[in-house]
């Protein structure tokens, strides 16, 4: 058997370099640094911990930049040299490999590119820039404003288009309580129609939108408590709604034993409304109080992480096993296990499945601390998309906990961003001269992923109502307790919704 060769050793030097991930294809090396201000800038960005910039066209005043951010990385920096004869193109020699050092950080440009306007030389505001940016005097006295109608209006081209740079994965998925059921109609033909088998669960919650007036009492009448138990459980709410004003369920969860968690949401309905939309959803709210009029509620602003889970699709009806109805009642019936969240304050550091919508006066992480309750992020007026959070604040809070939450669940270290006040206070501006594009909170799949589920027969709608009217006889209304809120609230809205987009099916 033959000996391999030994493999060579290098030394590496003791150079530390910062490696950038120009984002484009780099021919001219001088160019691509002419782009990013020139050594003296990105000197001067790394120093001092700013964001670094890109313009694809240096030269013009209103191109709008790519950022970037500075990262932990562990590099070696390779030389590698290949001489060739001009005239013969042939290599000449071997090639010689230095180490020349390492790189321990890193500048990436994870954010997407601004749209980008190109403005003509001849524009008189293309001349009016140039003048500021030159201190030229003259040229600033001779710009006027034209009054005549006779010229045509231009338009003053916006310093930005948009403000989210960092791209989000909404994780469309359909809900898994609405089917597709085929209807006959009266003259033969048949029609695509949504059923949604928890449409009637028998809670009667009190539930607003954002621009209604706050309620003092339930809408819908709800029955006394029907024993101890809801006694019980009836004045451990109005004790922890004495302690404060606003719940998330599975805070209150953490706070009862689990013994009143399934009576629980009837008597959350007597004495705590929530909202349907907006800053506050998915919070239960003492009857009377209104969060949106007090700067100081901004704590209990919830924090949805939107983590989003690969639901099994349903596959059939489901068919009703009548030796359920027929046991004795002296049978032993193994009871459903109770979910109970241990832990409501989001530290950076724990998970609790199922429970990724924190309350901001719940969060105790040291990251995110500074920022939730820094004065400068918020605003004096509440509005139905970010609160009293500026929105792109607000975005940042819920990138940092999704983040955080992706990283524990898959065994990752999380890497915070550098001096994120700097990117806060550049994006507030942004959002302060600019316009925050508006999330469609309710927006539905496409018709494309709604054609690829199944659709069920009239026959098969027979059973599953027969299926509910039994499971109503038969077992408690909080039986389904352990249900997320905003899939019971949102379902009616959703069936709606699909019905308009099936019209034209």
């Amino acid at each position: 058997m033959s000996e391999q060769p030994e493999c060579p050793f290098s030394p590496i030097g003791n150079k530390e370099f910062l490696c950038i991930e120009y984002p484009g294809i780099v021919k001219r090396t001088h160019k691509a640094i002419q782009s990013m201000g020139g050594l003296q800038t990105i000197s001067k960005s790394y120093s001092d911990k700013e964001i670094f910039r890109v313009r694809y066209r240096p030269n013009d005043p209103f191109s709008h930049p790519v950022r970037g951010t500075t990262t932990a990385a562990a590099k070696v920096v390779v030389k590698v040299t290949r001489r060739i004869k001009k005239k013969t193109k042939e290599e000449d020699g071997p090639w010689k490999v230095e180490l020349l050092g390492i790189s321990r950080e890193s500048v990436r440009f994870t954010g997407l590119c601004d749209f980008q306007r190109l403005v003509p030389e001849d524009n008189k505001f293309y001349k009016l820039v140039k003048n500021i940016n030159n201190m030229n005097v003259d040229g600033l006295a001779k710009f006027k404003i034209s009054t005549d109608d006779s010229d045509p209006i231009e338009q003053v081209p916006p310093p930005y288009f948009t403000i989210n740079e960092i791209p989000q994965n909404y994780g469309y998925f359909q809900n898994a309580n609405m089917l597709r059921v085929r209807v006959r109609n009266p003259d033969g033909t048949y029609s695509i129609q949504w059923f949604n088998r928890k449409a009637n669960t028998g809670r009667r919650l009190t539930s607003i939108k954002y621009d209604d007036e706050v309620p003092t009492e339930p809408i819908l009448t709800i029955r006394p408590p029907a024993n101890i138990l809801e006694e019980e459980c009836d004045k451990l709410v109005v004790d922890l709604f004495k302690k404060r004003p606003c719940w998330t369920k599975g805070a209150l969860k953490c706070q009862i034993p689990s013994q009143y968690h399934i009576p629980l949401y009837l008597c959350l309905s007597r004495h705590a409304y929530c909202f349907s939309v907006g800053p506050f959803r998915s919070v239960w709210i003492s009857f009377g109080f209104d969060p949106r009029k007090d700067p100081e509620n901004y704590k209990y602003q919830i924090i949805d992480a939107k983590v989003h889970h690969q639901l099994p699709r349903p596959s059939k009806a489901m068919k009703f096993d009548h030796t359920l109805s027929n046991r004795d009642k002296n049978d032993t019936v193994l009871e459903k296990p109770i979910h109970a969240p241990t832990n409501y304050i989001f530290t950076g550091e724990n998970l609790e499945d199922h429970l990724f919508i924190y309350m901001v006066c719940d969060v105790t992480d040291p990251e995110l601390v500074p920022i939730i309750h820094n004065p400068n992020y918020r605003k004096p007026m509440c509005d139905s998309h970010g609160g009293f959070y500026y929105r792109c604040v607000l975005d940042y809070i819920r990138l940092v906990v999704r983040s955080k939450i992706n990283a524990t669940r898959n065994n990752k270290i999380y890497t915070p961003m550098d001096n994120p006040d700097k990117y806060l206070e550049e994006a507030i501006e942004k959002e302060k001269f600019g316009r925050h594009p508006v999330k469609d909170e309710g927006s539905d799949q496409d018709m494309d992923d709604d054609m690829n589920e199944e659709i069920y027969d009239e026959s098969d709608l027979e059973e599953m109502e027969a299926l509910s009217d039994e499971e109503k006889r038969n077992n408690n209304d909080d039986d389904d307790e352990d249900d997320e809120d905003d899939e019971d609230k949102g379902d009616k809205h959703k069936d709606d919704q699909h019905k308009d987009d099936d019209k034209d099916v």
